[in-house]
């Protein structure tokens, strides 16, 4: 339990004890839209600090606890469940994710490529993308690397992308300005795409 003055507030629950925080499914204008703040009447956050925000009502030193959303669909989580996930189905979808991309980091390592692409970095990259191929849109199979590996591409959020089989195939061991199986404008969608993660993640 986390004591500020007279109010209490439970890690494991978005709810004040003393029943003036409740969770809000507003965005807060943040970077980090896993989490949303809550919001009640005059009680409202005034700044944060990590996973808290502290009350603004008069003398209240009560803090409101910030409410993790699922990684897969951006719904609330529950967190008798897991912090990231809102569903058992959604759950074993992101175990799944993670040994695939540990085998990925650990090919990358092996090859002396960087390899920071976490969890959270590729679950933002597949609701993006809606759990799709980001080159046909068909169903997503596989991690593809838009600079290849074998030209030095790593296991990083600012070159990663969800595709199926058939897709990768096509791209090969190319380099994106080199493919002329798949179209250039999905190419160029996909790498203003990259970047623009790659600008987030500096900007944090």
């Amino acid at each position: 339990m986390e004591r500020r003055g007279q109010h209490r507030t439970s890690i494991l629950s978005p709810i004040c004890s003393y029943g003036m925080c409740k969770p809000s499914l507003q965005l807060a204008p943040r970077v980090d839209r896993d989490r949303t703040w809550a919001s009640v009447g005059s009680h409202k956050p005034m700044f944060q600090i990590g996973a808290y925000s502290h009350c603004t009502v008069n003398d209240c030193e009560g803090m409101m606890i910030a409410q993790q959303r699922c990684w897969v669909c951006g719904k609330p989580s529950r967190p008798e469940l897991s912090d990231t996930a809102c569903s058992l189905p959604h759950r074993q979808l992101l175990y799944t994710e993670s040994y695939r991309l540990l085998r990925w980091k650990q090919d990358a390592y092996q090859r002396g490529l960087a390899s920071d692409l976490t969890l959270a970095q590729w679950a933002e990259t597949l609701r993006y993308f809606k759990w799709k191929c980001a080159y046909c849109q068909g169903p997503f199979e596989s991690v593809d690397h838009f600079l290849p590996a074998v030209l030095g591409g790593g296991t990083t959020v600012s070159n990663c992308v969800p595709s199926c089989t058939s897709c990768n195939r096509l791209k090969g061991g190319l380099a994106p300005d080199a493919v002329e199986a798949l179209p250039h404008e999905t190419i160029y969608r996909i790498q203003q795409y990259l970047e623009r993660r790659v600008s987030r993640v500096r900007s944090v």
